[in-house]
């Protein structure tokens, strides 16, 4: 064993070698890398050559984090603004993205939930040189309404296109919100934030419907639970995305969509997973990974598809298991086999990916820590012995 501190049940990781993931390293592991954070639930970089990595905890601060060490200073400390204790520990601040001009624009938006439990999307400016945000630049984007104490969902990325993609719970509304196309909850939203306030991207599937048809020209995709966790594969642009299941829903499911490919239906509450329940529909995109809630752990956290540069990984999809900290993976092309790695001792609540395609783990815990995704060889190959 080499000096790298291990974290979960290695002796069960990697099952047979026929799988679809079989090159991945036996000793992969999660490294420890950053420590001090109380509820991370959101990882990422700002894409300036910085390779500072950003957590946002889940009571209102993203903290950057350099070379491994929390900052103590917070980027952003919007605590007077999120509530965490309406939802029931769902709510609070839930999604980190910086705009992909951000070496210019200096652009980073955040999404999280207010007292009344609305889903609310800012933007803010951080000067050049600097660590911390000026307070000064908060500018509102979008506030999404109609929101309970449960299925809040929420997360920001930009894609490929540079467009801003929004995920939203359907706010335990018993599913139906997910396909009504009058409503945000249960989507997958974009739009564009180049300007304020936003406006509609071409292509957008619902844009180009009548006024009288009642729908909102913001959805991407629809027929959502509670989506925790979506990511674009920085190669190829596919969109991947987690649905948390249990209670009203029996299947942890994960869905992906081509690059650039808008307007599915990902079927809730129509379907969970391969299950029919209380509707029909004529049509919808079944999931690519589906498990039975109780088989899994208790809920689903997305990750991303490997990128970085280690070639036993690359096109491996990462996701994991809020309850019993579990990380699975599977072949991006081919994830109908997912195959367990390791749980850690903690749960996890997000994944993130730094600058050069590393992947990342963030625990939930008031003393929580940042884990890398790597190996004893991958490890001493790129960040010495």
């Amino acid at each position: 064993m080499s000096s790298l501190c291990r974290y979960g049940s290695l002796a069960a990781a990697l099952v047979s070698a026929a799988s679809a993931t079989a090159a991945i390293p036996n000793d992969l592991a999660l490294v420890p890398y950053a420590s001090g954070l109380n509820t991370p639930v959101a990882l990422a970089n700002a894409g300036d050559g910085s390779g500072r990595l950003f957590a946002a905890e889940i009571g209102g601060r993203v903290r950057v984090i350099r070379n491994g060490v929390v900052l103590p200073a917070p980027l952003l400390d919007l605590s007077a603004l999120v509530s965490t204790s309406s939802c029931g520990g769902e709510c609070g601040l839930l999604g980190l993205a910086f705009a992909p001009d951000f070496a210019t624009s200096r652009h980073v938006f955040t999404l999280h939930n207010d007292p009344q439990r609305n889903n609310v999307i800012l933007r803010h400016r951080v000067p050049a040189g600097s660590d911390v945000a000026d307070p000064d630049s908060r500018t509102a984007v979008m506030t999404i309404g109609n929101g309970s104490g449960q299925h809040n969902g929420g997360d920001l990325k930009f894609g490929p296109d540079g467009m801003l993609y929004i995920s939203v719970g359907d706010a335990a509304g018993g599913g139906a919100p997910a396909q009504q196309l009058s409503s945000l909850r249960g989507k997958i939203l974009r739009i564009d934030v180049r300007t304020l306030p936003y406006t509609i991207p071409a292509g957008n599937p619902f844009a180009a419907d009548a006024p009288s048809a009642n729908t909102r020209d913001e959805i991407w995709h629809y027929g959502l639970r509670n989506p925790w966790r979506m990511s674009f594969d920085r190669a190829s642009g596919a969109f991947w995305v987690a649905d948390v299941g249990g209670n009203g829903g029996a299947y942890e499911e994960i869905s992906r969509a081509g690059a650039g490919v808008g307007g599915l239906n990902f079927g809730w509450n129509c379907f969970s997973g391969p299950q029919p329940m209380s509707c029909s529909i004529a049509n919808h995109t079944p999931p690519v990974i589906a498990v039975q809630t109780a088989t899994l752990g208790c809920a689903i956290v997305g990750g991303f598809v490997f990128q970085g540069p280690v070639a036993a990984l690359k096109n491996t999809y990462f996701y994991g298991d809020f309850c019993t900290g579990a990380v699975w993976a599977a072949n991006a092309a081919n994830p109908a086999t997912p195959q367990f790695l390791f749980a850690n001792t903690a749960p996890v609540t997000t994944f993130g990916e730094d600058e050069a395609g590393w992947l990342y783990v963030a625990e939930h815990a008031p003393n929580a820590r940042v884990l890398r995704i790597a190996s004893d060889q991958i490890f001493n190959d790129h960040f010495g012995p």
